[in-house]
């Protein structure tokens, strides 16, 4: 299994700061930018601020979660039919210390 390293951590969210500095700045409004565990803990309005972001009204209706119509040919099929995981909410703590130089 392949594990991630604090340096690892750090370049990664240092280089996706920049990314989306560089992109804001260039693009400005065009930009929005969701949390993630926001997004998570609240689909429903998370999707409502992509609408709201994207200049519609609203998103269409999807059927409540596991009610997914169709086939998924990927390998995140059976992730589909289940609701969003919020597992992942917080896991970015055990890296906080090494992050510091990043945020502060």
């Amino acid at each position: 299994r392949w594990r991630h390293t604090p340096a690892d951590a750090f370049a990664y969210v240092t280089a996706q700061e920049k990314l989306m500095t560089y992109w804001s700045k260039r693009l400005q409004d065009r930009v929005t930018r969701i949390d993630y565990e926001t997004f998570v803990r609240d689909p429903v309005g998370g999707r409502q601020l992509l609408a709201d972001a994207a200049g519609l009204s609203s998103l269409p209706e999807r059927p409540p979660e596991g009610d997914q119509p169709g086939t998924v040919a990927t390998a995140s099929f059976a992730q589909v039919r289940k609701p969003v995981s919020t597992s992942s909410i917080r896991t970015w703590e055990r890296y906080a210390r090494w992050l510091e130089p990043v945020f502060s």
